[in-house]
């Protein structure tokens, strides 16, 4: 494994909640700007107003649709232990020697389980 990637691996939760910051930022954004377009949707009608508030609904849409954005890339994220498994489990389950139990460990855990069933049974 590269130095580059085991990198990558240990930064995805610091970048996870990097992108969860900013979608919540976002949406506070979003929500401000909607409600500043509702306050000049209840003041004057003038054009300028008018003018306004739509910049206003415009840009907390966009910001509403960033932040949907980001949430699903918080999501899509792994955790640095998702990353360390997706990795590591399948080059453990295909590797040969892990997967090969030595005989005389199978030897010693059939002794030890004889051992446990006689100590149960005498009691």
């Amino acid at each position: 494994m590269s130095m580059w990637l085991m990198y990558l691996i240990i930064i995805l939760d610091d970048l996870q909640q990097t992108v969860n910051i900013c979608g919540v930022i976002i949406l506070i954004l979003a929500i401000l700007f909607f409600v500043i377009a509702a306050f000049m949707a209840m003041s004057n009608d003038s054009d300028e107003y008018i003018k306004q508030k739509k910049y206003c609904l415009k840009n907390s849409y966009r910001l509403i649709i960033a932040s949907v954005i980001l949430s699903l890339g918080m999501v899509l994220i792994p955790t640095t232990k998702q990353a360390a498994a997706i990795y590591f489990v399948p080059k453990v389950i295909n590797n040969k020697q892990v997967c090969k139990m030595p005989d005389k460990l199978v030897t010693l855990a059939n002794d030890w389980m004889d051992e446990q069933i006689k100590s149960i049974k005498s009691k």
